[in-house]
């Protein structure tokens, strides 16, 4: 018994945030779950996947993108429109584009839009319809 008491005590403790003692082992073994935890992160199931822009998006959140440039999802104006999902964070060259593929994207689905807002950078656009749809773009 003395033996397994000395071993007890040669393991150091540290303090944890939430105020208790855990062993150095443990301590590191924790913080390495949520390294893990943090690093390996997985989206959501989306209604977006597979749609015409995701395979712009990078796979590996944590990878730092080679090129400073934006690398989110970025409209292509050769997709079919139709089945174009607009995302947060998509880009596009110019607000002028951005215009143009909304109104492609509601021409191909037969949808009736207005641009509520529309200046040199901020556009707003929703159904005439009032069915709730919109998208803004700055």
């Amino acid at each position: 018994m003395g033996g397994e008491d000395e071993e007890a005590e040669a393991i150091p403790h540290v303090q944890t945030e939430q105020g208790g003692n855990q062993t150095q082992p443990e301590a590191e073994d924790m913080a390495h779950e949520r390294a893990e935890q943090v690093g390996n992160r997985t989206l959501p199931e989306s209604e977006y996947r597979g749609s015409v822009d995701s395979r712009h998006v990078r796979g590996n959140l944590d990878e730092e993108p080679a090129d400073p440039i934006y690398d989110g999802p970025h409209y292509d104006p050769r997709c079919e429109h139709s089945t174009l999902n607009f995302t947060v964070g998509m880009s596009f060259n110019s607000p002028e584009q951005f215009k143009e593929a909304v109104e492609e994207h509601s021409i191909s689905i037969g949808a009736d839009i207005k641009w509520t807002r529309s200046d040199k950078n901020k556009k707003h656009v929703e159904c005439r319809q009032k069915c709730g749809w919109y998208i803004y773009g700055s």
